[in-house]
């Protein structure tokens, strides 16, 4: 992505944050935008007249340390009533008071009311090609990491080296091909839970844990799993611009949920998660027990930042197979978070120990067994196969001798496994 302009956004008087806005809607390219401008607006500071004759009115906040209360959004509610306009939008810097949230909800029933704060702004200035800074000089919104389609292969190998396979490594015979890159947008969290639990008995439960990381989704506000939060911490946040293109199609989801409702999504997640019942022995001998509910006051939010997680759907082919996966990664690996590569191709079961790559016809199976295997080795050339391209031949009397096709051409009483 290349950039059209880069501001710092802390240097802005409200006049020249309303030329900012009226600059990203005009990028945005969604309308003809008008920019009114005057003091006494009667709320009304941007007007963009869009193709199918319907006007959204804007109204403009840049007040970082300030809430947004139910009067602002009436006012503009009036004024898109009074226009005949179909929609209204306030743009702040600051964010919005939950009187004036529900307001919202309430009235956009019938005439759509969007409040968009800091989160929302800079998802559109990025999307219009602008870049926002603070005054400490880093991006409004970061990324982890992305590689191009080389170094994605070279991280996959680690993955690859899991699964047996002859006379061909996995890599050399594999072709990796992107479907879709996904750029989920998300929302770093940080905080610290401080709380003492006691009871006439004394303390019973004691929650003191700092430096936690949540990751949210920035559109449908779920919780990102711990095993791809432990996954991803510690990793070196880069600059979206350094998102290497694919030959493929790239997607983007946005930063709608804003800075008051992510908090309140956030403590109550936590409060759920930390809330739990102990027991303990009262002074009387018998037992009791109490549910420690973590308080809201208990939680500190650290820090929030906007990033964009990249996504890979990719294309694994394998000789005569494909699998599917998406793939997410930090500085030095990638992680599978769906994917039928480890699905039997011949039991349908997941494969939760050995794996085996038939390096006939591209099948992954369970490993080589004693008993009902899915998966061998050509007694002749180790050549590793599925039970689907495996031969036999007679040994002694009770036992079979595994061969691949090519060695079982060599022999005449040879005999296919699975016919």
């Amino acid at each position: 992505m290349e950039y059209h302009e880069t501001i710092y956004l802390d240097t802005l008087d409200g006049f020249e944050f309303e030329n900012l806005c009226t600059r990203i809607f005009e990028r945005l390219n969604i309308g003809q935008v008008e920019h009114i401008g005057f003091v006494k607006d009667g709320g009304r500071d941007i007007v963009i007249h869009q193709p199918n004759g319907g006007s959204i009115i804007i109204e403009c906040k840049h007040q970082p340390n300030t809430s947004i209360g139910r009067p602002i959004v009436q006012k503009l509610h009036s004024a898109v009533i009074s226009s005949g306009a179909i929609k209204g939008m306030i743009l702040t810097t600051g964010k919005f008071s939950n009187d004036a949230i529900e307001h919202a909800k309430e009235i956009s029933r019938k005439t759509p009311i969007e409040l968009i704060d800091i989160h929302g702004i800079t998802d559109l200035a990025e999307r219009a090609s602008i870049k926002i800074l603070f005054s400490t000089g880093h991006s409004a919104i970061l990324s982890f990491p992305a590689s191009d389609i080389p170094r994605l292969s070279q991280k996959l190998n680690m993955i690859f080296e899991r699964f047996q396979s002859s006379p061909n490594k996995v890599s050399e015979i594999i072709q990796i091909i992107p479907k879709n890159l996904k750029l989920e947008a998300k929302y770093l969290i940080n905080y610290d839970v401080d709380q003492d639990f006691s009871t006439s008995v004394g303390l019973i439960r004691s929650l003191h844990e700092h430096d936690l990381t949540l990751i949210v989704d920035a559109e449908n506000g779920s919780i990102m799993d711990s095993q791809y939060v432990f996954f991803l911490g510690n990793t070196t946040l880069m600059e979206p611009t350094h998102i290497p293109p694919l030959a493929c199609p790239t997607t983007r989801t946005n930063f709608t949920i804003d800075k008051t409702t992510l908090t309140k999504m956030i403590k109550n997640h936590l409060v759920d998660a930390y809330t739990e019942s102990v027991s303990y022995r009262g002074r009387n001998n018998v037992s009791y027990t109490k549910v420690c509910q973590l308080g809201e006051r208990s939680i500190t939010i650290n820090d929030t930042k906007q990033v964009l997680l990249p996504r890979y759907d990719l294309i694994i082919k394998v000789l005569d197979n494909q699998y599917g996966c998406s793939i997410i990664q930090n500085n030095k690996q990638v992680k599978l978070t769906s994917t039928n590569l480890y699905d039997c191709r011949i039991c349908k079961k997941i494969i939760d120990e050995k794996m085996l790559l038939c390096n006939a016809c591209g099948n992954v199976t369970h490993g080589p067994k004693m008993f009902r295997a899915h998966g061998f080795t050509c007694k002749n050339c180790k050549k590793t196969i599925c039970k689907n391209c495996t031969y036999w031949t007679r040994r002694f009397v009770f036992f079979k001798k595994i061969l691949c096709e090519v060695c079982a051409n060599k022999l005449p009483n040879s005999k296919k496994l699975v016919k």
